[in-house]
């Protein structure tokens, strides 16, 4: 029986309506639910009980039936919900009995790609051996996840039929990740066959501190880049990859298609869909971190928001240098784009549509977005 490792948890999520009217259910990983649980007890529970303690200890409480009151009231609430925590079963893992409806048209080849168990920083070809394959298929009536690997992946792409890959933003679950993966998904026109890839890197947070969180997630991004610029060397000549990425996700964009180099396979178109893009604005610029982009990709779509709260703090990761822009604010520096690869860049600002928000679900349900997408999934 198939089965994810033990770090791995499986929840159902919630039914999903897209468009077409049409409630798709799906099994899918989450990072473990009980480390949060245990970082809740021990960061905020504990304290409390300790709080209370003491208060219940007091010679004016003593002497005060209120305050003997507050102690042990304090003190119930966390054995109350230490019960709670320690006697927490973690949901089922995946295997060959776990089904689930879903609605994915049969022309629609899902996979997940997890590099979790890779190295987070540093991305070499031994590295990418260890990432992980699963893929969607069916069951019955019902649709279920299975362990793959990297063989079948590369052995069962047919060039004619164009890749989709979704890099999500930070603090993305696995979860998040097949949630909005799916409803991208159901955009998509399901006459036309394509290969959709959720490519689920580590972004959930870890630390405490959010800053020192995000920065730590700066090599992350760039190792990842990495490893998708290995799988597109991989495929078979002709074939055509969208890249859409959200946010944080975005930094893998560029780094992917940058690192490509003298191995792009023969024929190799790729788009790329910038929304909400969490890096640098003049990167696409010629002579910057990935100012060959615009030479090697087909087509680049960016969604930017001048009134986007979030990015507004996008300086703060740089810790010497607070004038850096972000690409999802300001768009490409088109006048630093040279001039035969303009025409490549099409801009789309959406701060008229969605206001200061910044989620990757409101951004795919404008109309601007949906009127573009198919004509870069699939290269029309």
């Amino acid at each position: 029986m198939m089965k994810f490792q033990t770090h791995f948890r499986v929840s159902i999520l919630k039914s999903i309506n897209s468009d077409s009217s049409i409630k798709k259910h799906i099994l899918i990983t989450k990072m473990s639910t009980i480390n949060k649980l245990k970082y809740f007890l021990f960061s905020f529970l504990l304290p409390l009980g300790i709080i209370g303690k003491v208060v219940g200890r007091l010679p004016v409480s003593r002497s005060l039936n209120g305050g003997v009151f507050l102690g042990s009231f304090l003190q119930a609430v966390m054995i109350f919900l230490f019960l709670t925590v320690i006697t927490a079963v973690p949901n089922p893992v995946l295997g060959e009995d776990n089904t689930t409806n879903s609605n994915c048209e049969n022309t629609q080849d899902v996979w997940m790609i997890t590099t979790e168990t890779a190295s987070w920083t540093k991305a070499t070809e031994k590295e990418f051996e260890k990432i992980l394959y699963w893929r969607l298929v069916k069951s019955g009536t019902q649709r279920r996840w299975e362990k793959s690997d990297a063989s079948t992946f590369f052995v069962t792409q047919n060039p004619s039929v164009p890749i989709l890959i979704f890099s999500p933003g930070y603090t993305s679950t696995k979860a998040d990740t097949v949630e909005i993966g799916l409803k991208i998904l159901g955009l998509c026109d399901s006459r036309k066959p394509i290969r959709m890839i959720f490519w689920q890197w580590p972004a959930e947070k870890l630390a405490c501190r959010l800053l020192p969180d995000i920065r730590s997630k700066i090599p992350v991004a760039e190792a990842n880049g990495l490893y998708i610029s290995m799988l597109l060397k991989r495929l078979k000549p002709e074939s055509k990859v969208s890249v859409l990425g959200f946010s944080f996700g975005t930094r893998l964009l560029g780094d992917a298609v940058e690192n490509i180099g003298d191995l792009k396979p023969a024929g190799l178109k790729v788009n790329l869909i910038y929304g909400g893009a969490a890096s640098d604005r003049d990167w696409l610029a010629e002579g910057k971190r990935n100012g060959n982009v615009p030479k090697i990709a087909n087509k680049i779509l960016v969604f930017y928001n001048p009134d986007d709260f979030r990015l507004k703090f996008y300086p703060f990761l740089y810790a010497n240098d607070n004038n850096v822009e972000p690409l999802g604010s300001n768009g490409v520096p088109m006048n630093f784009i040279a001039r035969e690869y303009r025409n490549k860049i099409e801009m789309v600002n959406l701060s008229p549509y969605i206001g200061f928000r910044h989620k990757t679900v409101i951004l795919i349900g404008t109309k601007q977005f949906k009127d573009r997408i198919n004509e870069y999934f699939f290269f029309e």
